[in-house]
């Protein structure tokens, strides 16, 4: 009975999230009729190349929306198209660009859908803790929140899963980093700083890189 908002990364999860609600109407665990929406520029593309360009994709794995998926249109009226859907009281299901809620088509809906009892935000995997959707999972109901500039009382359900949250492990990362040969550096800047630190010293074990950056490397 409640609208459900997922955030999702353009590429890989909005696809995911929409095969796993098309297999739930499929096997009756939400009704058929429930309405689905797409909404994010990124999101639709990445959806539409898995659909019908050549990838090497399956053509059994290329039917992966699910029945009545409906994109929110790109055109100039994009805005009224989202106000008009998120003030009707049908309960729906949008998956909708913005992996940690801090940027993207979603940050619209949960904005409006904080402050309301019908609606469920539901993450699809780990939050960063200065992401917005940390903020969200972690602030109690009934409590203010401000989310991307926008204060109000936090009155939706939110829930996280972490189905959905896979990192290439750091051997596969390696092999990656082997096939650019003249790498001079890397830069890390995404995970908990000592899983940061222990990917650094791997990389060091294994690559031929300097610890640090020579006087002329930096100059360049």
């Amino acid at each position: 009975g409640k609208t459900i908002i997922y955030p999702a990364f353009s590429q890989g999860r909005a696809q995911e999230i929409l095969y796993y609600i098309k297999m739930w109407k499929s096997k009756g665990i939400i009704p058929d009729y429930t309405p689905v929406y797409l909404d994010g520029r990124t999101a639709q593309e990445f959806t539409m190349k898995y659909m019908y360009n050549d990838l090497g994709i399956k053509k059994m794995m290329k039917n992966f929306t699910p029945k009545g998926l409906k994109f929110v249109p790109r055109t100039r009226d994009r805005m009224l198209y989202r106000q008009n859907l998120m003030e009707s009281p049908t309960p729906k299901i949008i998956v909708s660009s913005g992996g940690m809620a801090s940027y993207g088509a979603v940050t619209n809906y949960i904005k409006h859908y904080m402050s309301r009892n019908d609606a469920l935000i539901h993450l699809l995997g780990y939050c960063s803790p200065d992401s917005q959707c940390y903020k969200l999972l972690t602030t109690p109901e009934g409590e203010s929140l401000t989310f991307c500039g926008e204060t109000s009382k936090k009155m939706c359900s939110v829930l996280k899963t972490a189905e959905m949250s896979a990192h290439a492990p750091r051997n596969k990362l390696l092999a990656l980093l082997n096939s650019f040969p003249y790498t001079k550096s890397i830069v890390i800047n995404h995970g908990e700083a000592e899983t940061k630190k222990n990917f650094r010293e791997y990389l060091l074990e294994n690559l031929n890189l300097a610890s640090e950056l020579s006087e002329e490397q930096v100059v360049m």
